[in-house]
């Protein structure tokens, strides 16, 4: 029965970090990691920027409407899409990858693939009925999941059966092809998280007589995540660099640690080596409004103490224990597209 196979594969776990640790190193060549930052922002500018896709059909909706008509002020949004919809859908996925103990990376990664698809001239046709986005939505994510190294690789049998029959296998794979066709094979997103690993890369050795503490590296990046992670899930951000967003929250996360954790000379330092490795000031006005942004988003994530002895915890929800509860909060995401 599928309850059966539901309850056997989705074991309650705290989401994961893919990344490994920056402070557990001891040497960090700079210029190595320089070479791999840019090579990264390379593949940013390049391949996996992504546009303000619903604007654009807004746009399209209200050029097609005035062709049409001379009115203007009966104009309704005909982009049944929005933010919320998108919101929504990053909302299950986060769910689902906790639920799996899968990194919060897939989760970035997965909605990369779903903006980057819905700006494509393919992609843009689901936003006109929410059924299709929410397929578009859950095929990325299972994409993502496919191109990972996450444990245990969901197969389609289980997505028909996490959309509650709402799309067939035959359905999931066409979308999965067209994602993939559209997107021209570019599944590997440099993610805000894997910038803000690099980053960090320096902090430890960031200042020639101070060494920052092994623990507040990891509040630091706990606060970096908090704040990624609500980034990705608002619609204001897609448009963004995630490099920059990367390091707006490193600075926000300083900026919230103690100078007695975190001495203002390493900060310093700090900010000299991001520089000569991004060749750019890290005060620019762009940098300033996305740290605002973030920060402002901050109080709306939900998070608790992972560890009472670290004052910054984890992204987490209450995990079910039975199949009822799975299939309630992640059966299919009815709150996008609910099945007459």
């Amino acid at each position: 029965k599928i309850s059966n196979y539901l309850t056997s594969i989705l074991q309650p776990n705290k989401m994961r970090d893919n990344n490994p640790s920056p402070y557990a190193r001891s040497e960090i060549d700079l210029e190595c990691l320089s070479e791999r930052i840019s090579a990264m922002k390379r593949q940013e500018e390049r391949f996996y920027r992504c546009g303000d896709y619903l604007k654009q059909c807004s746009d399209i909706d209200v050029s097609q409407h005035l062709s049409e008509s001379n009115e203007i002020d009966t104009l309704q949004s005909n982009a049944v899409v929005d933010a919320e919809c998108r919101s929504k859908m990053s909302k299950w996925c986060i769910e689902v990858a906790q639920y799996l103990s899968y990194s919060r990376e897939t989760v970035s990664i997965a909605m990369s693939h779903l903006d980057r698809y819905l700006s494509t001239k393919n992609g843009a046709a689901n936003l006109r009925d929410r059924k299709d986005f929410q397929l578009a939505a859950m095929a990325a994510f299972f994409i993502a999941i496919k191109t990972s190294s996450e444990p245990y690789q969901l197969d389609v049998k289980c997505l028909v059966a996490l959309s509650k029959g709402v799309y067939s296998e035959e359905r999931f794979i066409q979308m999965e092809k067209d994602i993939l066709t559209s997107l021209d094979w570019h599944v590997n997103p440099p993610t805000a998280e894997m910038f803000v690993h690099h980053f960090l890369s320096v902090l430890p050795l960031s200042a020639e007589t101070t060494v920052v503490h092994p623990a507040t590296v990891k509040n630091i990046l706990e606060l970096c995540l908090l704040q990624t992670s609500y980034a990705m899930s608002e619609y204001s951000f897609v448009t963004e660099n995630q490099s920059v967003v990367a390091l707006a929250s490193i600075l926000n996360a300083m900026d919230l640690t103690d100078y007695a954790y975190l001495p203002q000379k390493c900060q310093l330092s700090f900010g000299n080596s991001i520089f000569k490795i991004m060749g750019s000031d890290v005060l620019t006005d762009e940098i300033k409004n996305i740290q605002s942004r973030l920060l402002n988003g901050i109080p709306q994530m939900t998070w608790h103490n992972a560890d009472e002895n670290n004052a910054i915890g984890a992204m987490t929800t209450t995990a079910p224990n039975s199949y009822n509860s799975v299939m309630k909060q992640y059966g299919s995401p009815v709150a996008v597209y609910e099945r007459q």
